[in-house]
């Protein structure tokens, strides 16, 4: 689907290129300084869009790193869209001075190519930042996870209703890890591996004393997590 995408995109800028240049040679106006300036400039916007797509999509593995794409691409069409107008204007209006269009020209190149490099950038870094966000909370996910399978195995009633009460305990506890909270949760983890351990074997006494000890570990961990906000 990917490639579909590119694929049509190049063929509409081919297009759009053949017909770009078509209308440039048969409107009749001389061949002047400001003809050139507008011929070259609006070509290489149009080229430039390639870049501006390919920086836009080509990483895009999900749907919101699409949707964050769509500024960029957003930028190019813009810039594309000026210098035609100008291009256009400078060829009809013969008044305007040749330094007057490369100047215009090159200030709208140099605030797309600025563009194209700052909204990048911001892409990359909310990309990182969420990427970290959902590893911090890997952590509480994965041991709800833990419980709810722990639960849906055992037929003990009385067992089940303190393994929900756990598993909302955990649900509910602050979603964000950090370096500081690294020992504790190493032995949340190993307590838990130690929990399965029991119930696979239907050791239940020693299953609801790990319990208690995991629900009052999360106690110790929601402190220190407010202590490191």
């Amino acid at each position: 689907m990917k490639n579909i995408s590119k694929v049509s995109f190049l063929v509409g800028l081919i297009v759009l290129l053949l017909m770009f240049n078509v209308v440039m040679f048969i409107l009749p106006v001389p061949y002047s300084g400001n003809f050139w300036v507008a011929y070259a400039f609006s070509t290489l916007a149009l080229l430039l869009q390639v870049v501006f797509f390919t920086v836009s999509f080509d990483k895009a593995t999900t749907l919101k790193k699409v949707f964050l794409g769509y500024p960029i691409f957003n930028i190019g069409i813009v810039y594309l869209v000026l210098q035609l107008i100008f291009g256009f204007l400078a060829i009809l209006v013969f008044i305007i001075p040749v330094q007057f269009s490369i100047i215009v020209s090159v200030v709208l190149l140099g605030f797309a190519l600025i563009g194209l490099m700052s909204t990048s950038a911001a892409r990359e870094v909310i990309s990182a930042t969420e990427e970290k966000v959902a590893e911090k909370r890997f952590f509480i996910g994965n041991l709800v996870v833990d419980m709810d399978v722990l639960k849906d195995k055992t037929k003990d009633g009385k067992f089940k209703s303190i393994l929900k009460d756990l598993a909302d305990v955990i649900r509910y506890s602050d979603p964000m890890s950090s370096p500081g909270l690294a020992e504790i949760e190493k032995t949340i983890e190993a307590k838990v591996q130690a929990l399965k351990a029991l119930v696979a074997n239907f050791h239940l006494d020693e299953a609801v004393l790990i319990c208690t000890e995991i629900k009052q570990l999360f106690l110790e961990r929601n402190k220190k997590c407010k202590l490191l906000k």
